[in-house]
């Protein structure tokens, strides 16, 4: 049986690839991703860093130093309910997920 984790660190993994992130970008780059994605790991209601963590450096072999950005970036997420904007018809005309 997969569990949980695994579960949403492989939907995480698909929405990275259908939506061409590559946690690559400096600046703003970068945090536009990392807000992307960690509304999306709430969304999904993840409450750990380690799929999302596991599934970008799966996924983006060319990430740049990512980590302390999206940790920042979750943690604000977290606080903030940005999984509540995955629920709108916004997103799924922004998103493939």
């Amino acid at each position: 049986m997969i569990d949980k984790e695994e579960t949403q660190k492989e939907q995480i993994k698909k929405f990275i690839i259908d939506n061409k992130l590559t946690f690559s970008d400096t600046g703003s780059g970068l945090n536009s991703e990392c807000c992307i994605i960690a509304g999306y790991a709430d969304y999904l209601s993840v409450t750990d860093y380690e799929p999302v963590l596991d599934a970008i450096n799966s996924t983006c072999p060319d990430a740049s130093d990512f980590i302390d950005e999206l940790e920042r970036v979750m943690d604000y997420a977290w606080e903030n309910n940005y999984g509540n904007f995955w629920n709108t018809a916004e997103a799924k005309k922004q998103y493939k997920f």
